[in-house]
């Protein structure tokens, strides 16, 4: 039987409780934000889509692995026959009734057969690799093809599957893969870790462009949190060095969010969602349209979250019985330029208190051309209230009082712009330009618990980008070839301000990052070959990069420094070779040798940062990190196709790793500084230093099962270990943990079950400093934990469909490995979402 699954987008669960500054009031204030007025949204939403057309059902066809199947043949039994577009998609029009038997075959694929259940909304078709595995090769016909380049180990997640869960954000929803471990400081963010590797030394990509910046810093990053996990038509994961497709940064993998664009068939097209989750007390409104009008194309996507208190499991099996909890909540007024802080006892004590925040995401795009020549605008914005760090606002005093009144990252602001022009050009091939323009602020805002003034530090970084990208065919080789340049400028400043009215006082305060200006770049070239022999595929790619950085310092009281410039300007060369074999899309095998680098940015040199008795202080003589690694893998699948697993394994030298260790600044009169007062506390001195060596290596693997039942099974299991040349172990390094997951779909019902689980993260076993937060652990470290959920999604109408979902169900406490806030204990989900019928 096909295998068939409802394919709707699910709301992500959302809330705030941030108040506006100056009359802050934590743990309390979550209660008036999450009180939303139905009506007003029921009618808002109501009228965004009446003021649209309707729209036709669609079907979307992907492989096993959740990637779309362009070109892909769907006939009818009249004979009528469409084609899939490049996202896999087709809207079925008068000529595709439902009702219909129909076929759906592609070249490397089993042809599949089916009958249309009326009155289903939108579909997700499943194809079986046959003997050209296309899943295996990774050609990625939709996008150029450096961007599928020495894959072979990668994660998808499409529409339909971020369906099944509600997201808190984009970052979380990488929990769905089974294969990435995300930690989180605050409830507003989400750090992935993907090999062993983490924050910097991963790179993010939405829309092939590359989000990583000057600013991305090398413990955990909350930059995932800017894209909106509702415009998002997939995401892809790749495990393994990346930097011959990407440059600089993708030392343990590559997350490339896809965000939605119109169809190319011609209409108009809307859907509404809405969804609460129990946990954080969170709402959420999400309304998108789209219109197609012979070469004209169109697509808006608004979503509007709200996050309250988040809170954390009740049931403790490890045994800590105060461990995450917060003794007391935070209330802070004025009084003319006067400011009183006071707590008050936790009446509830397991919230978080001090968690909520707000955000509001909107994407838009316009394309103009035809499939084989168009242009496309992409422009995209995302905004946040402040987005309080609850790992700092957890921190006691030496009186067992809190330390922080306040401690919030600012509004989270990103803006990016980009033009993209694709087109057939006879005798070159295919040709993607893609230019591209980025604004990031960020901000840190801190107050002492009682303190009169708050400390602000303000970032704000500008990212210009240029990517060409060219694909053609020369015989049997497949050619790809191409360049990227992408110029930086980072302004850091800070100050001091009264907490009542805002006034700015004439006090000095360090700045986080170089307070004279930063500038960073690059400019590369790349080139790839590669094609099919027999039951082979082999493949080898190459890129030049060349680097550039300059940061200037001026005077600051409080610290001193043996220099007043750092930069640098170097070329880097990496390279990467990949072989697949497979015989009868049944067993396969591939191997695969590649070299990666990562440039220091802003963050690494200039730096200023203070966290668990440590400071972070500028250096001048950093080194690029650079990788090494040995991948080999295979799959296994039975004759009925109902049984597959996969497995890889892989080894990674890491040379002048890039890690904080201790140090003392040299006096002008001699002598040496090894502490430093910041934030009104003494701190040891460090700075990031090249450790010299580390190695790290893994297993990654997973087990499917298909019955005759149309019951999908599936299991995935990932180990890491990580030392240096001492045989230390390395930060970031994650325990072993994986997921099961049992789904099933009906006609008018879709279910999905999930099991996830970590072993243990021992205290010994932590990275140095305070990078893995052992801090936030308990005196043993990370105890082991599971969880089991359930979600549910049923078509009440042709164009209804309601979702309801229990995740941790038995509402157990515990932290994801590394993280400072809670996980959410049980967590009822509930979702509506609607679009017009054809």
């Amino acid at each position: 039987m096909s295998e068939i699954s409802l394919c709707s987008s699910m709301c992500t669960t959302s809330s705030s409780t941030c108040p506006p500054r100056g009359t802050s009031s934590r743990g309390t204030c979550s209660a008036r934000f999450w009180r939303i007025d139905a009506a007003r949204w029921g009618w808002l939403c109501w009228a965004l889509l009446m003021s649209t057309g309707l729209a036709g059902q669609v079907i979307e066809v992907r492989d096993e692995s959740g990637n779309p199947v362009p070109a892909a043949v769907i006939q009818n039994n009249m004979g009528t026959a469409r084609m899939t577009d490049l996202d896999g998609r087709i809207e079925l029009d008068s000529l595709l009734r439902q009702g219909d038997t129909l076929e759906i075959r592609s070249l490397g694929y089993a042809t599949r057969s089916m009958s249309m259940p009326a009155g289903v909304l939108d579909m997700e078709v499943q194809l079986s690799a046959e003997s050209v595995n296309l899943n295996e090769v990774v050609v990625a016909v939709a996008e150029p093809a450096r961007q599928a380049m020495g894959a072979t180990t990668v994660s998808r997640l499409s529409a339909a599957t971020i369906a099944r869960e509600v997201p808190s954000n984009a970052a979380t929803l990488l929990w769905n893969s089974g294969q990435v471990m995300v930690q989180q400081s605050q409830q507003g963010g989400g750090s992935p870790i993907l090999r062993g590797f983490e924050a910097n030394r991963i790179l993010l990509v939405v829309d092939g462009v590359r989000l990583n910046n000057a600013i991305y810093r090398s413990g955990h990053l909350q930059n995932a949190l800017t894209v909106d996990p509702f415009a998002v038509r997939s995401t892809e994961v790749r495990h393994g060095a990346g930097s011959v497709q990407y440059g600089s940064d993708a030392l343990g993998g590559v997350i490339h969010y896809r965000t939605r664009s119109p169809r190319w068939q011609d209409g108009t097209r809307a859907r509404a969602q809405t969804a609460f989750s129990s946990a954080s007390r969170s709402p959420t409104v999400h309304a998108d349209a789209e219109v197609t009008r012979g070469r004209f194309a169109s697509f808006t996507s608004v979503t509007h979250r709200r996050y309250g208190d988040l809170r954390m499991g009740r049931w403790r099996p490890h045994g800590y019985t105060e461990w995450g909890k917060v003794p007391w909540t935070i209330a802070s007024s004025s009084a003319g330029v006067g400011y009183a802080d006071r707590t008050t006892p936790n009446a509830v004590d397991h919230l978080q208190p001090g968690t909520g925040y707000r955000q509001t995401d909107v994407v838009q795009k316009l394309r103009y051309g035809r499939m084989e020549r168009h242009v496309e605008v992409n422009l995209q914005h995302s905004t946040s209230s402040d987005v309080p760090r609850f790992d700092r606002l957890n921190d006691a005093d030496g009186d067992g009082g809190p330390k922080w009144a306040e401690w919030n990252y600012g509004p989270q602001d990103r803006t990016l712009a980009s033009l993209r022009f694709f087109s057939e050009v006879r005798g070159l091939g295919r040709v993607t330009l893609t230019s591209a323009w980025q604004r990031v602020a960020e901000s840190r805002l801190k107050a002492h618990f009682g303190a009169q003034d708050r400390e602000v530090q303000q970032e704000g970084v500008d990212v210009a980008s240029l990517q060409l990208d060219i694909d053609h065919r020369i015989g049997s080789w497949r050619v790809a070839y191409g360049g990227h340049w992408d110029h930086q400028r980072v302004r850091s400043e800070a100050w001091l301000e009264r907490r009542s009215d805002g006034l700015r006082l004439p006090e000095t305060v360090l700045t986080r990052y170089p307070n004279g200006g930063s500038t960073m770049g690059s400019i590369s070239a790349y080139g790839a070959l590669s094609r099919h022999w027999r039951n082979w595929f082999f493949e080898g790619a190459a890129r030049a990069q060349r680097g550039w950085l300059d940061a200037r310092f001026e005077d600051q009281v409080g610290l001193k420094l043996p220099f007043d410039r750092v930069g640098y300007d170097r070329g880097s060369l990496t390279g990467s070779g990949t072989a697949h074999w497979q015989r009868n899309g049944r067993v396969g095998a591939h191997a695969q040798l590649a070299t990666a680098f990562r440039n220091p940015n802003v963050d690494d040199v200039g730096k200023v940062r203070t966290k668990d008795g440590f400071v972070v202080v500028p250096t001048d003589s950093l080194k690029p990190e650079r990788l090494y690694s040995t991948e080999l893998g295979g799959f296994w699948r039975s004759s009925n196709r109902r049984f597959t697993t996969r497995w890889a394994g892989f080894a990674t030298a890491l040379r002048d790793a890039i890690q904080p260790v201790d140090t003392a600044l040299s006096l002008p009169g001699g002598g040496a500084q090894a502490t430093l007062v910041v934030e009104g506390d003494t701190s040891q001195i460090q700075v990031q230093a090249n450790i010299g060596r580390a190695s790290i290596v893994g297993i990654q693997g997973q087990v499917m099962y298909k019955t005759d039942s149309d019951w999908r099974f599936r299991a995935t299991y990932n180990v890491t270990r990580g030392r240096d040349a001492e045989g230390r172990p390395l930060s970031h390094i994650p325990p072993a943990f994986g997921t099961c997951i049992a789904a099933r779909s009906w006609t008018w019902l879709t279910l999905n079950s999930h099991l996830r689980w970590s072993a243990w993260k021992r205290a010994e076993d932590y990275g140095p400093g305070s990078t893995d937060n052992l801090a936030e652990a308990t005196v043993d470290g990370t105890p082991a934990w599971w969880t089991v959920g359930l979600d549910l999604d049923a078509r009440l109408t042709e164009r209804t469909t309601f979702s309801v979902g229990v995740h941790n169900l038995l509402d157990r406490h515990y932290k994801v490995f590394a993280s400072g806030i809670s996980a959410a204990g049980r967590d009822w989900r509930i979702g509506l979402r609607w679009r017009p019928a054809a």
